[in-house]
């Protein structure tokens, strides 16, 4: 004790210090071992379940079972026992009963036979009837009425004898007239078919294909109507028309004018102008 004492320390002293810091001590201790029990424990944490996979399947609309029909199920069949079979019960005797006279049946009169059954009569076969003879009167034809076309063929027919009776009583020179006449319409005809040719034939000598046409592959028929005088020299010259190609339309009436004098008409054709429309074609 005189070790732990300090100098100059009594040692009533040491020893109340020494009580002081060994109940300090046990303080802290129990201290740290309460603090130790009242400090909560973890909760454990409850682990989520494992997904578990979903597996769907298609499952038909489910059919209930038909109902079996219900069987007959027959009379009840009467239970056979091992027992001894009852004894036999005596049947009583059936009673006779007396016996009736049957009626006797009505004999059929033959009366009675004959008017059930009537006989059937032959019925008579027509006789053929003779045919007769019938007049017929013969429809006598009527006159048919008189039309005016009936009247109007008469006419007529009175004019061609007439005519006719003139002609024999004409002179000779008047009878000659006539085949006369038809002769020179065809010779004019023909005279004007000719010079319409040569006049084609003219305006094809002197036509000439634009160039620029040409390159183009374009082609048309321009009409032109032209008037000209007895000697063949164009008085004036229009189109009519066109082509569809404006140099076409151009060359045509300068082909007219570049031809003149035309080929003079024949003396069959009258008239001191004539004015023609002629189509030019332009093919290549």
């Amino acid at each position: 004790m005189t070790v732990l004492a300090g100098p100059g320390v009594p040692p009533e002293n040491t020893g109340r210090w020494l009580v002081a810091g060994v109940s300090f001590s046990l303080a802290l201790h129990g201290l740290a071992v309460a603090a130790w029990l009242w400090q909560p424990r973890p909760v454990p944490v409850p682990m989520a379940p494992a997904a578990v996979p979903m597996v769907v399947s298609m499952v038909g609309p489910v059919t209930s079972p038909k109902p079996q029909p219900m069987q007959d199920p027959g009379p009840p069949q009467p239970e056979i026992s091992a027992s001894a079979p009852p004894p036999p019960v005596a049947e009583p005797e059936p009673e006779t009963a007396p016996l009736v006279p049957a009626p006797k049946a009505d004999k059929p009169s033959p009366l009675r036979a004959s008017e059930k059954k009537p006989e059937p009569k032959p019925k008579p076969k027509p006789k053929p009837r003779k045919p007769v003879e019938r007049t017929v009167k013969k429809a006598e034809p009527k006159p048919a009425p008189v039309t005016e076309a009936n009247s109007h063929s008469e006419r007529a027919q009175q004019s061609q004898r007439a005519q006719a009776e003139q002609s024999v009583n004409a002179p000779r020179s008047d009878r000659l007239s006539a085949p006369r006449q038809g002769q020179t319409s065809v010779q004019h005809r023909a005279a004007r078919i000719s010079w319409q040719q040569k006049l084609h034939a003219h305006l094809e000598r002197h036509k000439r294909y634009p160039r620029h046409a040409r390159r183009q592959g374009r082609e048309g028929m321009p009409r032109i109507s032209f008037t000209m005088d007895r000697s063949g020299k164009v008085l004036s010259a229009s189109l009519v028309g066109s082509s569809g190609t404006s140099s076409l339309d151009k060359e045509a009436l300068a082909l007219v004018r570049r031809a003149s004098p035309l080929p003079k008409p024949p003396a069959v054709i009258s008239g001191t102008q004539l004015t023609l429309t002629v189509p030019i074609n332009f093919s290549l």
